[in-house]
């Protein structure tokens, strides 16, 4: 059977690590590199690795992301290059890349370059660096592309996140990278875990644009942790521990979740996710057993014979699950078990279609899960 996919890690210093997932790759393809994607950590120059990917292995479409964490097959590597090549015929991509005063021409530009990628086996991922607001992006993205397209992707914010380097060709670069492409069909699963606590309550004012709740109960929004964390909410705000306790709210048999990362001086809560007034929320806890649970009933509908899984996972659930979150990623691996090869990155926030409706969603506590089959 012809190989279409080799996947290689390094937890080498520097140059060597980058000649070594070259090399890796370069046994398995020894002529031709159509795709090479490279994960790296802020321990490697981007500059680094550009030259030397282009030394070694001349590949006809390169594309770099950094990350804080990366994850490769049943492991989460602090340190560390992966390299992952796809060569399959089918395959068509095209980038684009927008940078913050760009931004205005992320409609057209998607709009008019979009045309060629409709259809099953069309997608388009999408890498936000810290320096970008999301929401407007997003935005672009929706009325541009409207809900005909498989939107994935994950992004950075500046509190978290210092650097995002991206590799695009032969560009180094800090921006919005999308990748629209075809010829590979690309399922997706969003993995929660979270248990809504007490009763629900209406969200009543919003600036959605900036992400931002001013109201819970036509009271300022800040005062629901007070009602529900009672003597505890001095520790509560002293450590800033919203990350543990997000908000969610339940609609159409979906949880959209609500990712609280800071508050403002009136009260606002300041958040990662779709807002809209008149909504009624929980409070939320990740809980591992309800959370391993929900992910083995997840995973036996998602099937394939032979590819790759990439998953974007989230730096506040890494936080909250600790321990567990290497276990996570175990259990995943051991469902796929040798037919897909595992890799992915942590991001502060992931992007993905809503089930039922369709429309472009961002969350920062789920873990998004892709598979790209490769046989067919």
């Amino acid at each position: 059977m012809e190989e279409k996919i080799a996947v290689a890690l390094s937890e080498k210093d520097s140059e060597s690590a980058v000649k070594e997932i070259s090399l890796k790759t370069k046994i398995v393809f020894p002529k031709a590199t159509k795709l090479f994607f490279v994960f790296f950590t802020p321990h490697y120059k981007p500059s680094t690795i550009l030259k030397t990917v282009n030394f070694t292995l001349k590949p006809h479409f390169l594309l770099g992301i950094q990350a804080s964490f990366l994850i490769f097959e049943n492991r989460i590597i602090e340190k560390g290059v992966i390299g992952v090549c796809l060569n399959k015929e089918e395959m068509e991509l095209k980038e684009i890349f927008i940078k913050g005063d760009d931004s205005q021409n992320i409609e057209s530009t998607l709009r008019t370059l979009s045309k060629n990628f409709l259809g099953e086996k069309g997608f388009l991922l999408s890498f936000l660096s810290h320096r970008l607001i999301p929401y407007f992006f997003l935005r672009g993205m929706e009325i541009s592309l409207g809900k005909a397209f498989k939107a994935l992707g994950g992004g950075f914010i500046k509190k978290y996140s210092w650097a995002n380097w991206q590799i695009v060709r032969n560009n180094i670069c800090e921006g919005m990278l999308n990748i629209l492409g075809k010829g590979i069909k690309i399922d997706f699963l969003k993995i929660n875990g979270f248990t809504p606590l007490g009763r629900p309550f209406r969200i009543t004012k919003v600036i959605s644009k900036t992400g931002i709740i001013m109201e819970i109960e036509n009271q300022p929004a800040i005062n629901i942790y007070k009602k529900y964390l009672e003597e505890k909410f001095d520790t509560f705000i002293k450590n800033r521990l919203f990350s543990f306790y997000p908000l969610g709210i339940i609609e159409r048999n979906e949880v959209k979740m609500l990712d609280v990362i800071d508050y403002l001086d009136d009260g606002s809560l300041v958040c990662i996710g779709n807002l809209k007034e008149n909504t009624f929320a929980h409070i939320m806890c990740l809980q591992p057993s309800v959370l391993f649970d929900n992910l083995r009933n997840k995973l036996k509908n998602l099937k394939g014979n032979r590819g790759l899984i990439f998953i974007i996972n989230s730096l506040m659930r890494k936080r909250n699950l600790k321990e567990h979150a290497e276990e996570e990623i175990k259990l995943i691996k051991e469902h796929f078990k040798e037919n897909f090869n595992l890799v992915g990155i942590y991001t502060d926030y992931s992007i993905f279609p809503y089930t039922e409706t369709r429309e472009i969603g961002i969350e920062g506590s789920n873990l998004l899960l892709t598979l790209w089959n490769l046989e067919g």
